[in-house]
């Protein structure tokens, strides 16, 4: 209508004056045409994007619009937003030298970071089940390393012993995630997660107001205010919640009964963070709504996530698994333009992380033997033995 009806688009246009498009590398070519419409001759625009971070093409992203900004709109003036506040200079190296010379690419430096400090060009060593394998071959003169194991079984249950270790010293389940190419990855790192007593939570489930456990226990909390419960909150919601079956000591990781407790605890969690005097009829005033506003609390587990689900969010420490040829890229990427946008996916990864990355990959799946990931070659990467693992050291495919 905006266009065939000059009554319409002059009506929208005095509406709305000044836009700012976020995510801008992700506008399809039906939404730049609608921005175009709705601004008409006027300049007023703000688009913010990082082409780096085109990784929705299959839904009509084009980060042409993003590159092409300056020549479509003569005299906009370009900032660069370089300095990053999340990761580490290491981190920030490997994203660099992933993406040198692509275009539009950034060239991220650490805030604070100066000369001396490590922020070089040499892409991090990899944080993993065999740091000393993997400091000898960056002292080899690598520029870094991943794991390699035998198998995905092997690749997971690796991954989940280099994260009970760092437990064990003090780190918290929530600052870790395992990012993956596919869905179907994640079954295995969740068998071997549980295996180490460790509880996981899928990102792209049911929100957390919308799980059964926490909806009845949202239900009674109410109830119990309307009652005129009286008595300092973590006590009455502890009680409330033992009611439900919620215990002090968690059940086995892996399985409803764990994924339950979990939920529990965060809310329990949610009532020991309020402030002091909150009563609980406050406190279940904000759990609705939150609720309404889908401001889910995180849970205290480690995460299992598809890169593109984790794009927007961040973790102390990053586990990058599947870096192999056939996963990322995934096999179907033919052509340069669809490997360019699984490196950009794998650089979505790499900077999810604040303060380590891990990468991985498997020799074979049971069915057929696979190559290390084009992308370990073009970063200097060389791989090393995890444990039980066959000598291998990275190999450009073929």
């Amino acid at each position: 209508m905006i266009e065939s009806e000059p009554r319409v688009a002059r009506a929208v246009r005095e509406q709305y004056r000044h836009f700012t498009v976020d995510e801008y590398q992700d506008v399809s070519p039906l939404q730049e045409r609608l921005l175009e419409l709705w601004l008409g001759d006027r300049p007023d625009l703000c688009v913010v994007g990082d082409a780096s971070q085109t990784v929705y093409s299959f839904a009509g992203a084009d980060p042409r619009f993003l590159l092409d900004f300056e020549r479509r709109h003569p005299g906009a003036l370009m900032v660069r937003l370089e300095r990053n506040y999340r990761s580490a200079p290491a981190v920030l190296a490997t994203a660099n030298a992933l993406m040198r010379g692509r275009p539009g690419a950034l060239q991220l430096v650490a805030a604070g970071s100066g000369p001396g400090d490590g922020a070089s060009d040499a892409p991090a060593a990899a944080q993993g089940p065999a740091m000393a394998a993997a400091q000898d071959a960056a002292a080899s003169g690598a520029q870094g390393s991943a794991a390699m194991h035998p198998d995905d079984d092997a690749e997971a249950a690796g991954v989940a012993r280099d994260i009970r270790r760092m437990l064990d010293a003090g780190d918290t389940p929530d600052a870790f995630a395992v990012l993956y190419r596919a869905h179907s990855q994640s079954a295995g790192l969740q068998n071997a997660l549980a295996a180490q007593d460790i509880a996981a939570t899928v990102l792209g489930g049911k929100r957390f107001f919308d799980l059964p456990e926490v909806r009845e226990a949202v239900m009674m909390l109410r109830g119990e205010s309307v009652a005129g419960g009286d008595g300092e909150l973590v006590h009455l919601v502890r009680d409330v919640l033992r009611s439900r079956g919620y215990t002090d000591t968690p059940p086995p990781a892996g399985g409803a009964l764990r994924d339950a407790w979990e939920a529990r605890a965060t809310l329990l969690r949610l009532a020991e963070d309020a402030p002091p005097g909150t009563t609980l009829r406050a406190f279940t005033d904000d759990l609705q709504a939150r609720a309404r506003d889908q401001h889910d609390p995180s849970l205290r587990t480690v995460t299992l996530a598809t890169i593109h689900a984790a794009k927007g969010l961040e973790w102390d420490h990053v586990h990058v698994v599947g870096l192999s040829e056939g996963l990322l890229p995934i096999a179907y990427a033919r052509g340069l333009e669809h490997v360019d946008e699984e490196r950009r996916l794998l650089y979505v990864a790499i900077t999810r992380a604040r303060r380590s990355v891990s990468l991985s990959w498997s020799a074979g799946n049971g069915r057929a033997e696979r190559e290390p990931s084009r992308f370990l070659q073009e970063l200097g990467i060389r791989t090393y033995r995890a444990a039980g693992a066959p000598a291998a050291g990275v190999r450009r495919p073929q």
